[in-house]
C-alpha cells in the first residue's frame, strides 16, 4: 500500500514514510504478524499533541471567552466522534491495516479505530515535522468542524446539559452542595460539590454559586464524557 494519496489529502509529505505506516497499524494486525509495533504509542502521543494545538487555537481566537467555555468547546472538539469524522474527511479508513477479524467486522469505519488512527497520525507528523506542522495540517482538516464546534458549544448550558444527559442515561440528577464560602465578606469565593447519587463527581469554584456550580457541571460533563459521549447534542 502506498501513501501518496493519502499524504495528499493531508497536505503534507513524510520525510519517514514508517512512521506514517506505524501509525496506521492497528494493533490486531499487529497480533498476527508477530510485529514488535502498532500505532497505540503514537496515538497516545497524539492525543496530547490534539489537545494542546486546540487549546492554543481557542486561547488565541476567542480572548473573551472563560476556562469553563474552553473546556466545553476543546471536549467537543477532542471527542471520538468529532476525530473520527476528521478521519473521514480524508478518508483514512481505507489506509489503516487491520487484522483479519476487524477487516470482516469493518472495523476500519468504527469511531474508536478511526480516531485512533488519526491521532496516531497526527502523533507521527509531530515526530516527523514538529508542532507547527501538526497545527497546520490538524487546523486544516477540522477547520469546518471547529467553528461548528466553537459556535454550538458557546451556546450551551453546562448545568442544563448534565442534567439532560443524566436523566436520558440514568434517569436521575445532579445534586450541587455548597461546601465553603471563604474570603472577605465583599468579595466571597464559593465551593460547590457535584453529586450524583451518594457519588461525588466533581467540585466548582467561583465568585458566586452559580459559577461554582457552572463549573462543576463542566467538570462532571468531561469526565462523564471521556471522548465516548458527544458533549454537544445533536
Amino acid at each position: 500500500m502506498t501513501f501518496e494519496k493519502l499524504q495528499q489529502d493531508l497536505g503534507y509529505s513524510f520525510s519517514n514514510d514508517l512512521i506514517l505506516k506505524e501509525a496506521l497499524t492497528h494493533s490486531s494486525y499487529a497480533s498476527e504478524r508477530a510485529l514488535s509495533y502498532d500505532n497505540q504509542r503514537l496515538e497516545f502521543l497524539g492525543d496530547a499533541v490534539i489537545e494542546l494545538v486546540v487549546t492554543d487555537y481557542l486561547f488565541n481566537k476567542f480572548k473573551e471567552k472563560s476556562e469553563g467555555e474552553f473546556t466545553v468547546i476543546r471536549s467537543s472538539i477532542v471527542q471520538r466522534t468529532t476525530l473520527a469524522n476528521a478521519a473521514r474527511s480524508i478518508t483514512l479508513q481505507d489506509y489503516i491495516f487491520l487484522g483479519k477479524g476487524e477487516k470482516e467486522s469493518d472495523g476500519s469505519n468504527r469511531d474508536s479505530t478511526l480516531c485512533d488512527a488519526f491521532e496516531a497520525v497526527m502523533g507521527a507528523i509531530y515526530l516527523d515535522g514538529g508542532l507547527e506542522e501538526v497545527k497546520r495540517v490538524f487546523l486544516k482538516i477540522t477547520d469546518v468542524i471547529i467553528e461548528e464546534s466553537s459556535a454550538a458549544a458557546f451556546k450551551l448550558n453546562p448545568k442544563g446539559l448534565l442534567q439532560e444527559m443524566l436523566q436520558k442515561e440514568r434517569g436521575t440528577k445532579p445534586v450541587y452542595v455548597l461546601k465553603d464560602v471563604t474570603g472577605p465578606q465583599h468579595i466571597p469565593f464559593f465551593t460547590v460539590e457535584l453529586y450524583i447519587g451518594k457519588d461525588k463527581i466533581s467540585e466548582g469554584k467561583g465568585s458566586n454559586k452559580k459559577q461554582a456550580e457552572v463549573e462543576a457541571a463542566i467538570v462532571a460533563l468531561n469526565l462523564l464524557s471521556k471522548k465516548d459521549e458527544p458533549i454537544i447534542a445533536d
